[in-house]
């Protein structure tokens, strides 16, 4: 995939760590849990960081297409998700401002990502 250029230079970044995050999600040669949770939770700190950067944009002056993706490229990067997910699910608070005993929900990382 070719690097994107855009005239906001944390947009370029941002973009750029989404296909980062992306070809990692398609590696074929993932054959270790614990390595592709660790690159893939290396990624999304930096895409979130970049996120957290990125100008805000009154929507209704934009217009963008929706990217659908095919089921069979869909189903593929899930299967590799999860083969690569050694826990699929995990515990969160549902409200984590309740100071007492917060609710708890379950995750679905495999979902997630």
């Amino acid at each position: 995939m070719e690097e994107l250029n855009f005239s906001d230079p944390v947009a370029d970044s941002f973009l750029n760590r989404v296909g980062e995050f992306c070809r990692d999600i398609e590696r074929p040669d993932w054959n270790n849990a614990h390595a592709f949770i660790e690159a893939i939770h290396k990624i999304l700190v930096r895409l979130y960081s970049y996120g957290l950067e990125l100008s805000l944009v009154d929507l209704t002056k934009w217009y963008a297409d929706i990217l659908e993706l095919e089921e069979n490229v869909r189903n593929i990067a899930l299967q590799k998700i999860q083969r690569n997910t050694p826990s699929q699910y995990y515990w969160t608070a549902l409200n984590q401002l309740e100071f007492d005993v917060p609710s708890t929900g379950t995750g679905d990382l495999i979902d997630v990502l």
